[in-house]
């Protein structure tokens, strides 16, 4: 597992050998998890919450899941995430910090020691922001003359 081989052909005739350029390849241990994305089940203007589920581990301990974004299509882990534990099952994550009226690419995310595999990629759009609206306290009644 994880081994490297080189290997190469020989070619023999009656009267002539031919020897063709050395080839490489390096066997796997095994593959990344399998992860699917949930749909968003709300967005505000600074948040959203989605999530996915880690359908299997491929033999070996999921050590992080959860969900990146970005403005830009297919976010990675290297982009804005969230780790919402470990393990096959599924999961839920609350995004954050995120920019108003705005389009987020999302997909799930699993790792384990094979490394990282992404689910499905959704869209969520934040909300508007609400107008802030300051009031003052009531000052003294104005006087009515008749």
């Amino acid at each position: 597992a994880n081994t490297d081989y080189l290997y190469k052909y020989i070619v023999y005739s009656k009267v002539d050998r031919a020897e063709l350029t050395p080839l490489k390849f390096r066997t796997k241990d095994g593959n990344s998890p399998l992860v699917t994305t949930g749909k968003a089940e709300f967005a505000s203007k600074a948040a959203a919450m989605c999530g996915g589920e880690v359908t299997s581990d491929e033999g070996f301990a999921v050590t992080a899941r959860g969900v990146c974004w970005n403005t830009q299509p297919k976010p990675t882990i290297a982009d804005s995430h969230t780790t919402d534990g470990t393990g096959v099952g599924t999961f839920q994550s609350m995004m954050t910090k995120l920019d108003e009226n705005t389009t987020y690419y999302v997909r799930a995310y699993a790792t384990n020691k094979n490394g990282t595999n992404y689910g499905e990629q959704i869209t969520v759009t934040t909300n508007e922001g609400l107008p802030v609206v300051t009031t003052s306290a009531p000052g003294p009644r104005p006087e009515v003359s008749s």
